[in-house]
């Protein structure tokens, strides 16, 4: 599986400097999170530290601390200390290491968050999910999220198993609190796969071409062919935004199948068959759902979307029926 490298840091870092951020550009780090709600407060410094962030060409994200406090109230204070900045957050992590949050706090807030436009992933050490555990008298089920797991063992991987009740890990903080790059931080490793997913879902439109400024009556002809030139041009470009759509990329959407089978109500060609993945799916019940596929075939077809593991596939990742 390939790995990306990110940082993570807090408001006791402070107004973080560009000459920091380009270290550890230069370092090959990947991305920076940063924290906008801090249980009690917010990062007065979170807007800039994010925007200067994506000025040095680094991706980012921001985590928010849930504790005793409504989980949309925590949501709502971090999109508020992020601002503009957090619709540029590849994914939002509720931070889960206090003792005293209950379950729906944590759903209300993993809830607010999407309907904040957020991509959520949850925060949260083994050591607290057990404790949490033994609070609560039962395990907490949160298998349908993805993991963000603590367990500073020093190695960059993913091959730490989640605690029961938290869904696949995606990132995993191997090393705490550490001087570098003039500053402190967390180190991490995260699934490229799925961080890709997270920069399909940010991706802007292409924007429309200018409209040719009006001409003297002389120059008519002249500004005519340049307009002309402008119009073919545009539909060039929707016509590759078009071919864009159509690929298949794991985007995040309703579940279920689509595509249907044969030919379309108006009688024309058979459209692109795809399948939108749901919590508990695997290729191989995908492939019952269709006569004559076989499991081997969907991955042969969606290998560049689901990587090297063909039972690593995740809700929201849309497939290719062949």
């Amino acid at each position: 599986m390939e790995l990306e490298h990110w940082t993570d840091l807090s408001k006791w870092q402070g107004d973080v400097p560009g000459q920091s951020l380009r270290a550890m550009k230069t370092a090959g780090i990947t991305g920076i999170c940063v924290g906008s709600w801090h249980g009690l407060d917010a990062n007065p410094y979170v807007k800039r530290v994010l925007k200067r962030a994506r000025n040095e060409d680094l991706d980012t994200a921001t985590y928010f601390v849930f504790n005793r406090r409504p989980g949309k109230e925590t949501v709502e204070r971090a999109f508020e200390a992020c601002g503009a900045e957090w619709e540029h957050c590849l994914f939002h992590a509720p931070d889960v290491e206090i003792r005293g949050i209950t379950e729906q706090i944590l759903r209300d807030g993993l809830k607010a968050t999407e309907d904040a436009s957020g991509w959520p992933i949850i925060y949260t050490g083994n050591w607290f999910w057990n404790w949490w555990k033994l609070d609560l008298g039962h395990a907490p089920d949160f298998h349908d999220w993805p993991s963000w797991i603590a367990v500073y063992n020093g190695r960059p991987d993913l091959a730490v198993t989640p605690a029961w009740g938290l869904g696949p890990i995606r990132i995993h903080q191997y090393k705490g609190s550490t001087q570098a790059y003039g500053t402190t931080v967390d180190f991490n490793v995260a699934s490229k796969a799925w961080m890709d997913i997270g920069r399909q879902r940010i991706i802007r439109p292409i924007p429309a071409l200018p409209t040719p400024a009006p001409s003297p009556p002389e120059e008519d002809t002249t500004m005519g062919k340049i307009l002309d030139a402008f119009t073919k041009a545009g539909r060039e470009v929707e016509a590759e935004i078009a071919k864009a759509k159509a690929l298949p990329i794991p985007i995040k959407g309703d579940t279920g199948a689509t595509g249907p089978a044969g030919k379309d109500a108006t009688g024309g060609a058979t459209p692109q068959r795809t399948y939108t993945v749901k919590s508990g799916d695997s290729l191989s019940a995908i492939a019952n759902k269709y006569s004559g596929v076989t499991w081997q075939q969907i991955y042969a077809a969606n290998k560049s979307v689901i990587g090297s593991d063909p039972d690593l596939i995740q809700p929201g990742m849309v497939l290719v029926i062949p």
